[in-house]
C-alpha cells in the first residue's frame, strides 16, 4: 500500500492507468482485520483520489461500483466514501454516471449494517450538492428523503 501511494503521489496523473488495475485490492484491503492496513488503505486511496482526472474518474467508476457487490461492509463502506469524494473532484464525469450511480447507493440503504446505509446518505448528500440543474437542484432534498426513507418521505 506504501508503495502504491508513493507511485500514485510522485507520478500523479501519469499513475492513473495502473489504478484501475490496482484499485480492486486496494478497496479489499479496507476489510482487513488489522488496524493499520485500513489506515494505510484510507491514506493512499485519499491520495489516489485527489490526483485523478476528470477521465480517470469515468475509467475507475466500474471498479468502484464492482466493490458493492463484495460481501465485507467495510469494501463496500470505502467505495461509497470514493463516489461522494468524485463528487468534488470531477463533478461532470460523475454527472454522466449518475444512471449507474444513484441504483447503486439506493441499494446501500437496505444495507445490513448501519455504517454502510450512513455513508451512502452521507454520499447521496454530496452529490446532491454538485447538481447543477436548476430544477432538480430546487427538489434535491426532497429526492433525497425520498431515496432514504421512501416509507415515510413518499406519503406526501
Amino acid at each position: 500500500l506504501f508503495a502504491i501511494e508513493l507511485l500514485s503521489s510522485r507520478l500523479g496523473i501519469l499513475f492513473e492507468p495502473y489504478v484501475i488495475v490496482l484499485l480492486p485490492a486496494l478497496l479489499k484491503a479496507f476489510s482487513d482485520s488489522n488496524d493499520y492496513v485500513r489506515a494505510a488503505a484510507e491514506t493512499t486511496v485519499g491520495l489516489i483520489m485527489s490526483n485523478l482526472s476528470g477521465h480517470g474518474v469515468k475509467l475507475v467508476m466500474p471498479a468502484v461500483l464492482e466493490a458493492f457487490n463484495e460481501p465485507e461492509w467495510r469494501t463496500k463502506q470505502a467505495s461509497i466514501h470514493m463516489l461522494g469524494s468524485m463528487s468534488h473532484c470531477a463533478p461532470k464525469q460523475l454527472a454522466s454516471c449518475l444512471p449507474k450511480v444513484v441504483p447503486k447507493l439506493t441499494e446501500a440503504f437496505s444495507d445490513t449494517h448501519p455504517k454502510v446505509k450512513s455513508s451512502a446518505e452521507e454520499a447521496l448528500e454530496e452529490i446532491c450538492k454538485v447538481i447543477k440543474n436548476p430544477e432538480i437542484s430546487s427538489i434535491s432534498s426532497t429526492l433525497l428523503s425520498a431515496l432514504t426513507d421512501p416509507a415515510n418521505a413518499t406519503l406526501r
